[in-house]
C-alpha cells in the first residue's frame, strides 16, 4: 500500500521543486537505481489534475464550482496513485486559497481522507524570498495575484492552522501528524521527521541577534547547528531569518531615510551553508528591493513592546518548540550578554508547553543571575558533555 504524505504551503514556497528534490534524496538514500525510482517514490500535485489550472480563472469561480473542481481533481489524483502504486507518494496542495483579500477553504475532506495520509507538512520560507518569487512569476506570466509581506505572513499562519484542523478532523479517531517545516532545513531532517519518527526531535535555541555581526561567533554557532542536526531531528530557527527586515528598516531610519525601499543584499541574511544538502535554497536574485510601505506595515507603531513581525517570529519559534520533544539550548548568555529569544523559549518550554531543556552554559559566559525568571533545565559547562547528553536523550 502506498504511503501518502501531504505537503501544503502558500504560493511562492516552491512546493513542486522541493518535493522533486526530496524525492530524489529519498531514492539516493535508499540506493534506488534510476530505472526503479518511480516505483519507490513519486511526486504529485493536485493542481495538475484540476479542470481549471489557471489560478486567476479558478479563483474567480463561485465557491460551489471551486469545490466541484477540487473534488474532481482529488478523485483523479487518487486514481493515478492507485494506478502507479509507488511505495511513497508526495502530494502538494494548498489547504487554503488567498487572493484579493478573500479566503477560500473548499477542499473535499472525504476525497483527501480516502488517501489515508500519514502526515501533513506545511512548507514555509523567508517571506521576502516568497514575495520575490511570486513577483518574478508575475513578470513572466501575470497571475494577477499580488501580495504584501503582511498578507503572506497571514496566509502562512492560516495555512498552518487549517492544516492542523484538517489533521484533527480528517479521519475519525486518528490525528494525523502536522509539521511546520522551513525549506532551508536539511533534506535529511525531513526524511527523519517523516520516515524515522523514533529519532528524537529537538528545537535548537541559541543567540542570533547579539552575535549576527560577529563572524567568529557565527562560525561557532554554525558548527554547533550542523553537529546537532546529525544527532537529532533538529528544528533550526535560522532556516527562517526575517528579523533582518526590522534591522534594515531601522538602519534606514538612522540615516533619516523615510521613504526608500528596504533592500536585502548578499550577506544581509545569515549565510546558508551546505546548500546542496538543504531541501531547497533557490537561486534568488539579489538585491531584493521591497517597498517601504510593506515593511512599515510589519513594524507597526512605536508604542508596542514588540513589532508585529517580532510577535509573528516569536509565535513561530514557540510553535517549533512544541513540535520538538526537547530543547537544545546553546550558550544563551554568550560572552555575558543574555539572549532575549533563548530566554523566552526556555520560559515557554518550562511553563506553557513543558519540554526538557538541555543547556550548554560554559563558565566563561558568566553566572545565571540575570536569567532568574527562566529555567534553562539541566546545564553543562563542558561542550562535549552537552553533545553527549543530546545524543543519548530518550523522550
Amino acid at each position: 500500500m502506498t504511503a501518502v504524505y501531504l505537503f501544503a504551503g502558500t504560493a511562492g514556497v516552491g512546493k513542486r521543486e522541493v518535493l522533486e528534490a526530496f524525492a530524489g534524496y529519498l531514492c539516493d538514500y535508499a540506493g534506488i537505481p534510476e530505472s526503479s525510482r518511480k516505483q519507490h517514490v513519486r511526486v504529485y500535485d493536485v493542481h495538475d489534475f484540476q479542470e481549471f489550472r489557471d489560478a486567476a480563472t479558478f479563483l474567480s469561480l463561485h465557491r460551489s464550482e471551486q469545490k466541484r473542481v477540487l473534488s474532481g481533481a482529488w478523485q483523479k489524483l487518487r486514481q493515478k496513485i492507485e494506478a502507479d502504486r509507488p511505495m511513497i507518494a508526495l502530494v502538494g496542495f494548498h489547504v487554503t486559497f488567498y487572493r484579493d483579500h478573500q479566503i477560500r477553504l473548499v477542499h473535499p475532506w472525504g476525497e483527501i481522507a480516502a488517501l489515508d495520509p500519514r502526515a501533513i507538512t506545511v512548507l514555509i520560507d523567508d517571506i521576502y524570498h516568497v514575495w520575490q518569487r511570486i513577483e518574478q512569476k508575475n513578470e513572466h506570466n501575470d497571475t494577477y495575484s499580488h501580495y504584501t509581506l503582511g498578507e503572506l505572513l497571514a496566509w502562512r499562519t492560516l495555512e498552518y492552522e487549517e492544516a492542523t484542523s484538517l489533521s484533527e478532523n480528517l479521519i475519525p479517531g486518528r490525528t494525523i501528524d502536522v509539521w511546520a517545516f522551513a525549506v532551508k532545513h536539511y533534506k535529511e531532517t525531513l526524511r527523519r521527521l517523516l520516515l524515522e519518527p523514533e529519532i528524537p526531535r529537538c528545537y535548537l535555541s541559541f543567540p542570533i541577534t547579539n552575535i549576527r555581526s560577529d563572524p567568529g561567533a557565527r562560525a561557532i554557532i554554525d558548527r554547533m547547528r550542523r553537529r546537532v542536526s546529525e544527532i537529532a531531528t533538529a528544528f533550526d530557527p535560522l532556516t527562517i531569518d526575517e528579523m533582518i527586515l526590522v534591522a534594515e528598516h531601522n538602519r534606514l531610519l538612522e540615516h533619516n531615510d523615510l521613504d526608500g525601499p528596504v533592500v536585502i543584499s548578499q550577506g544581509t541574511r545569515w549565510p546558508v551553508d551546505d546548500v546542496h544538502e538543504r531541501l531547497a535554497v533557490f537561486p534568488d536574485a539579489v538585491p531584493i528591493s521591497i517597498p517601504r510601505s510593506m515593511v512599515s506595515e510589519l513594524i507597526g507603531v512605536s508604542t508596542r513592546p514588540r513589532t508585529p513581525i517580532e510577535d509573528h517570529i516569536r509565535s513561530r519559534d514557540f510553535l517549533l518548540c512544541t513540535q520538538a520533544q526537547f530543547l537544545a539550548i546553546y550558550r544563551p548568555q554568550y560572552k555575558g550578554r543574555l539572549s532575549v529569544g533563548a530566554t523566552a523559549e526556555a520560559h515557554f518550554s518550562t511553563y506553557a508547553a513543558p519540554r526538557r531543556r538541555l543547556t550548554y552554559w560554559p563558565s566563561e559566559d558568566g553566572n545565571k543571575s540575570g536569567a532568574f525568571f527562566a529555567d534553562f533545565g539541566v546545564s553543562y559547562q563542558e561542550e562535549e558533555r552537552w553533545f553527549s547528553a543530546l545524543s543519548t536523550f530518550k523522550p
